[in-house]
């Protein structure tokens, strides 16, 4: 949570990684489709790993950016480090 009162999971993420998870799920459609070891399943297999490669670097930027603007916005940042296996054990705090 920030001290503005935005909770971090509001922080949307970018049209491009909704675009790219399409295009993943379209491919992974078509190579459950292919016969194994066929050089179309090899290409298609390739493809794959490119689009899944930039998602994760389109995701790795978004994370970048969203925690510089935190970073540039603030004076003091906190963590806080909880043991939430041993708060569940605690009945008193489990409650």
């Amino acid at each position: 949570m920030l001290s503005n009162g935005t909770v971090s999971t509001e922080i949307d993420n970018p049209k491009l990684i909704k675009k790219y998870e399409k295009g993943i799920r379209l491919l992974q459609k078509q190579l459950s489709n292919k016969k194994l070891h066929s050089y179309n399943r090899n290409k298609l297999i390739k493809k794959l790993a490119k689009k899944q490669r930039k998602l994760a670097n389109a995701r790795e930027d978004a994370l970048q950016k969203a925690s510089n603007e935190i970073i540039k916005s603030g004076n003091i940042i906190v963590i806080e480090d909880l043991n939430v296996e041993g708060m569940v054990q605690n009945h008193n705090l489990a409650n």
